[in-house]
């Protein structure tokens, strides 16, 4: 939504992806052929050196006055003197104030007000201008006065309006933002009993986030209370977004308790995140049944999407029930809402297949699934839902049986060995005919679907053309696909995941099998982990100089080493024209001499 765009960066997942409508998935823009105004935008953004980067954006502004991205230019603009340039407080000052003028008045201006307020008071910058911004909009945002312009919202993008209790709940969110801010400004102004003050309100409004934690953490470290400011600094990071220069002083505090180590850093926030995250959801008991067909479900999820939290742990919950013969699980991790460290080549090319452009993002045997995310406290309702789209597909018989093997080479590369066996053509053609999802579903794939209803952002089906006849359905055009799967993967992402289940690594298409009915075929795949640790990692340092979304970055962390007590292999047979999957099959990578579980 619209009225949401500027709250505060790390505030803004939450709320642009979880909040701004019923509708719960974070938007990425959709990839076209791009005027050369946004090209120009991102060749100036994508400049590394800062000050070449704010004379180019300048430039553009020059070049393009009446361009619609010219306010996105202003605040690259912005980004850059406060990052790098925070002495110039004239110029600071200026563009700020152009930037909320630009804004309509009214709920539009005050979430300005919020965000500049609160960049300001990060660089430390004009914290008198930040001051009167934010008590401004503390005293305009009054609840009668958020659901106004929510309810507009909605109206503007014909989506289905919130319960008056979701609408609270959304209120109570924005509160303690403003609170924060505010408390953040203070901080910095030296105040710290009423920056104190501020944060013991918002804390009942909003417990678990991150800056409240980190604010805390520097008003300890302000008072000399380092065993306090350690905690409450290992707290933020777990819950979100530990930024710069916290996230250093969290580690030399750590080593001043630990004669100068990082040993035990890691298992120590372990168990802080096991006390802020206890158990989310216990799926009940599944009932498990001699079934034909493995499904597969691939998540397309990100560590800095708010939304995704429910789907990821949703999944994780699916994987706890089912065992792998009945569903196989992946995770493809895309650079939505934010740069993602578990990202990779093959994790965005499949995302490609199925024109994915949000997240969370979930597609069963092939075929988008009507489920989005939400909160923690969501995770129960989308696990039913899963569950019961899971149990329609375990209800088809499938004509392919898929048995998947490993050995290791004696350079330490991993052979994946695939055995995969057509039924007669017509029983192929009976699989074929089958509907492969539980539900249907109608979803754009255009810029003018985000944030305009229920099913806005999400992957777009596949396009129909004639109706095949029911008694002679085509016979798919089948292809074998591998994945190299690492489970468990530790990474603290913004969205305060922590244990990151089936994440994809790499992933490759046998091009030497082909697969006929009636027929038994045989492939092979190579997976060489250190190459494939080292190209995912120079994926990810090009990405962090150059990318189409965000410009420069720097990732929480950049480690695309793998565990090798965390790998499995995943295969699965697909139609290679619809992606319908067929079947598929799983295989841990601790028993190398034990064949994988099959599907008979």
């Amino acid at each position: 939504m619209a009225a949401f765009l500027q709250v505060r960066r790390t505030a803004a997942l939450a709320v642009l992806c979880a909040f701004a409508s019923s509708v719960l998935w974070c938007q990425q823009p959709i990839v076209k052929k791009l005027p050369a105004d946004v090209r120009a935008l991102r060749a100036a953004r994508n400049m590394p050196d800062p000050d070449l980067r704010l004379q180019a954006l300048r430039a553009f502004l020059k070049d393009y006055p009446d361009s619609s991205s010219a306010p996105r230019a202003q605040g690259a603009i912005l980004d850059v003197l406060l990052k790098h340039f925070p002495d110039r407080v004239d110029e600071i000052d200026a563009l700020a104030h152009t930037l909320v003028k630009a804004e309509h008045k009214g709920y539009d201006r005050w979430n300005k007000q919020m965000y500049l307020a609160d960049e300001l008071a990060a660089a430390g910058v004009d914290l008198k201008v930040a001051e009167s911004w934010i008590l401004d909009t503390d005293r305009q945002m009054t609840e009668p006065h958020f659901n106004e312009a929510e309810w507009k919202a909605y109206r503007k993008y014909k989506a289905d309006p919130p319960t008056r209790e979701e609408l609270h709940k959304h209120y109570v969110h924005i509160r303690s933002e403003v609170l924060l801010v505010r408390a953040h400004v203070e901080l910095k102004e030296g105040h710290l009993p009423e920056a104190a003050a501020l944060l013991d309100q918002s804390a009942p409004l909003e417990p678990l986030s991150d800056e409240l934690h980190y604010l805390r953490g520097e008003i300890a470290l302000q008072q000399h209370r380092s065993k306090d400011a350690l905690q409450w600094f290992e707290q933020a990071q777990l819950l979100g977004e530990l930024p710069e220069p916290m996230r250093g002083q969290m580690l030399a505090l750590y080593r001043d308790e630990h004669q100068g180590s990082d040993a035990g850093l890691q298992e120590e926030l372990d168990r802080q995140y096991a006390s802020l995250y206890p158990a989310a959801f216990q799926p009940p008991a599944h009932t498990s049944a001699s079934r034909s067909h493995t499904a597969l479900l691939e998540l397309f999820t990100g560590s800095g999407c708010g939304p995704c939290v429910a789907a990821d742990l949703a999944v994780e919950a699916l994987l706890q029930a089912y065992p792998r013969n009945e569903v196989v699980a992946l995770a493809f991790d895309q650079h939505i809402p934010e740069p993602d460290p578990l990202a990779n080549p093959a994790s965005i090319a499949r995302a490609e297949v199925f024109g994915v452009r949000s997240t969370p993002n979930m597609v069963l045997d092939g075929k988008p699934l009507p489920i989005y995310g939400g909160r923690r406290g969501d995770t129960a309702e989308l696990y039913a839902k899963l569950s019961r789209a899971v149990d329609t597909q375990q209800s088809r018989r499938s004509a392919v049986a898929l048995k998947l093997a490993s050995d290791l080479a004696t350079d330490g590369a991993l052979h994946a060995i695939a055995t995969v066996e057509v039924s007669a053509e017509d029983a192929l053609r009976k699989t074929t005919a089958q509907e492969t999802a539980p539900e249907e579903t109608s979803q754009k794939d255009d810029e003018e679907s985000a944030g305009s209803g229920k099913n806005a952002g999400g992957p777009s089906p596949e396009k129909t053309g004639a109706a095949a006849k029911p008694e002679a359905p085509p016979l798919p055009q089948l292809c074998l696909h591998f994945a190299l799967v690492e489970d468990n993967v530790r990474y603290s992402g913004e969205n305060g995941i922590r244990f990151h289940r089936m994440v994809v690594r790499s992933e490759q298409v046998a091009d030497s099998l082909t697969l006929t009915p009636g027929a038994i075929g045989y492939a092979e795949a190579r997976f060489d982990t250190a190459s494939i640790a080292k190209t995912n990692a120079a994926y990810l340092e090009s990405y962090a100089q150059a990318n189409e979304r965000f410009g420069p970055i720097q990732f929480l962390q950049h480690d695309a080493g793998m565990h090798p007590g965390h790998l499995a292999l995943a295969a699965w047979v697909e139609d290679a024209s619809t992606h319908r999957v067929l079947q598929a099959a799983w295989l841990p990578l601790a028993e190398h001499a034990k064949a994988g579980e099959t599907a008979p």
